[in-house]
């Protein structure tokens, strides 16, 4: 008899699978324990590799109020308890100040369990669209599935999940534009039309102008047919009948706040501009320039430590005695 795949049908189909923890005296049900935090051990497969710390507050509030409403998933593994499913609930709750979890403790495959906690975090909507693209990454090179096969067993189109792969091939400083949410998904999609020691010249200029994802795919496409950065610039300049050589009729531009654009304007000359773009896309963070009557400030964003920990790297500090 052909196995059941669990094609589309997320977490569900794959609990549905799961074989009795002996913890639960070989019952046929999966039982939800409550778990001593201190006893659990977290996933090194996670494919979130960020957490935000004010959503992760956030919800530390919600548990608060209202305890831990889902599950978390667990395996035996060698008596300790390993983590598969829910580390988001797991972060809040120890932040929260809770000594025990509601889990489900369970076993799975490796490809199992690699399964689970990437379909978990695609249905939560604020996973980055990076983490989710090398955990699928990830998940083929382990199974050997085509990317049809994993499209089937992820429950998402074929299309949407070859363009998350494509991301992983940006350029390193646009992906980390993107990673710091400088660029939206789409806008790095259509830099990735152009080969990869071009993306980063567009990157400066769609960040400074504020293109909106169309500009850019205007722009991607001149440049393809070999045409410079700077007279397809002009062209689609033309094109849009904008005299900004932004091309300023853009939505991102239109965001902008007044005050923002007032700033920008009167505080930053365009060798001053040029050099802040350039320190974005290298540190792929968001940078911030206050003028003062002699010299200026300096601010670099970073949105936890791992962050930070990653743009002191590229600041090639000497290393200690």
């Amino acid at each position: 008899m052909k196995s059941e795949k669990a094609l589309g049908r997320g977490l569900k189909a794959l609990l549905q699978k799961a074989k009795p923890s002996p913890s639960t005296d070989n019952s046929s049900e999966m039982l939800v324990e409550m778990i001593p935090l201190y006893s659990i051990s977290t996933n090194d497969s996670q494919p979130r590799t960020s957490f935000d710390p004010e959503l992760l507050e956030e919800l530390a509030t919600s548990i608060r109020q209202h305890g831990v409403l889902q599950p978390v998933l667990l395996e035996r593994v060698d008596g300790d308890l390993k983590l598969i499913a829910g580390e988001r609930r797991y972060r809040a709750s120890l932040q929260a100040g809770l000594t025990e979890i509601p889990a489900i403790i369970s076993h799975y495959t490796d490809i199992e369990k690699r399964e689970i906690a990437l379909i978990e975090n695609i249905q939560r909507e604020d996973l980055h669209p990076l983490d989710i693209a090398n955990s699928i990454e990830n998940l083929i090179r382990v199974t050997h599935w085509t990317q049809a096969e994993a499209a089937e067993h992820l429950g998402m189109s074929r299309s949407k999940l070859t363009n998350l792969l494509r991301l992983l091939d940006l350029h390193e400083s646009v992906q980390s534009c993107l990673k710091s949410g400088i660029i939206s998904a789409s806008h790095a999609r259509a830099i990735g039309g152009l080969q990869n020691v071009k993306q980063a010249s567009l990157c400066v200029h769609v960040i400074d102008h504020h293109c909106s994802v169309r500009e850019t795919e205007q722009l991607v496409a001149l440049m393809q047919n070999n045409m410079p950065l700077k007279d397809a610039i002009l062209h689609v300049r033309k094109e849009n009948k904008s005299p900004n050589p932004g091309m300023g009729s853009s939505k991102n531009a239109q965001k902008l706040s007044k005050k923002q654009k007032e700033s920008s304007l009167k505080t930053l000359n365009s060798e001053e501009k040029f050099l802040i773009d350039r320190m974005m896309v290298h540190f792929g963070t968001k940078i911030q320039l206050k003028k003062g009557k002699i010299g200026g400030e300096l601010s670099l964003t970073y949105y936890d430590t791992y962050d930070l920990m990653r743009i002191v790297e590229l600041l090639h500090l000497p290393n200690e005695d």
